[in-house]
């Protein structure tokens, strides 16, 4: 009498405990966890299935295990939309309300889908700096915080009428940074000025189309880091070489009077080419005509 009462309270307890809840994520063969709970396998909405991984949400109509139902079940800002055909989590916003559930990605960048942190046209998130264009996050650079042929990673960090912009150069099989250029359109008489006196339409960081002036004969780092700074080893290729950027002809080594060295200049091909810091010459290296800018 006593075992069968045992044995009774022992059947009622571990079908309390099956039906009811368990201890953890194992639940008994013939059931499954759902909401914290053991329950039958056949009354669960997705059958023997716990909805996980790339399919957590179960569409109890079919019991099936699929990525989404609608949007607020897709948490990844990159992928914030739910396809309702294939039942999966993708890119595609169009405005930043579809983007507000994402605390730290609240904004729409409309060229990628995706939710960001900000973009050129909503970069509140950033206060006075700038957004990366390159990776929609706010930067540590503040606005107009870069002056002309300097580094940039927005047109916003640029001065007024400069935009920030992909430079190339003859030789170069890529841009070779992005740079502040006067926008052609805003100079007085829409006219470019030495050294920067050749027009180029590019696409600037930002997405805006203009025509830019840029210098024909060197990059921005060779005018604005090398020139008459820097000593280097000989007037001949290895030592312009060591002037301006790796592998491009940006820079020319020569003579420098002043101090009987020798320094970095930049080629030219007139005197228009040649920074105005100092008057203007674009002379010719002895060792081999090559022509520079003359310190």
């Amino acid at each position: 009498m006593f075992q069968a009462s045992k044995t009774s309270r022992l059947r009622a307890l571990l079908f309390s405990f099956v039906l009811f809840g368990c201890s953890d994520a194992k639940c008994p063969t013939g059931s499954v966890e759902e909401a914290g709970r053991c329950v039958p396998a056949s009354s669960a909405p997705c059958g023997n299935q716990t909805c996980s991984g790339a399919t957590p949400i179960c569409e109890e109509s079919s019991k099936t295990c699929v990525g989404c139902l609608q949007d607020s079940d897709c948490g990844d800002p990159a992928a914030p939309l739910c396809n309702t055909t294939t039942k999966t989590c993708q890119a595609g916003c169009s405005a930043s309300a579809a983007c507000q559930r994402f605390a730290q990605a609240p904004v729409c960048n409309a060229a990628t889908g995706a939710c960001v942190q900000c973009t050129a046209q909503e970069r509140q998130a950033c206060g006075s700096n700038v957004c990366d264009a390159a990776t929609s996050t706010c930067s540590t650079f503040a606005q107009q915080s870069a002056n002309l042929c300097q580094p940039c990673v927005a047109d916003a960090q640029c001065q007024p009428n400069q935009l920030c912009v992909p430079l190339t150069f003859p030789g170069a099989s890529a841009p070779y940074g992005n740079y502040c250029a006067a926008n052609r359109a805003m100079q007085p008489n829409q006219a470019c000025t030495t050294p920067y006196i050749t027009g180029a339409m590019v696409t600037s960081v930002d997405g805006a189309q203009a025509e830019v002036c840029v210098s024909r004969a060197s990059t921005c780092p060779a005018l604005n880091v090398d020139f008459r700074v820097t000593t280097c080893g000989a007037t001949n290729a290895s030592g312009d070489a060591q002037c301006g950027l790796s592998n491009l002809e940006d820079g020319v080594c020569v003579p420098f009077a002043a101090t009987n060295t020798l320094r970095c200049s930049v080629p030219c091909i007139s005197a228009d080419d040649c920074p105005n810091s100092l008057a203007p010459v674009c002379a010719a290296r002895a060792s081999d005509n090559r022509r520079y800018c003359q310190l």
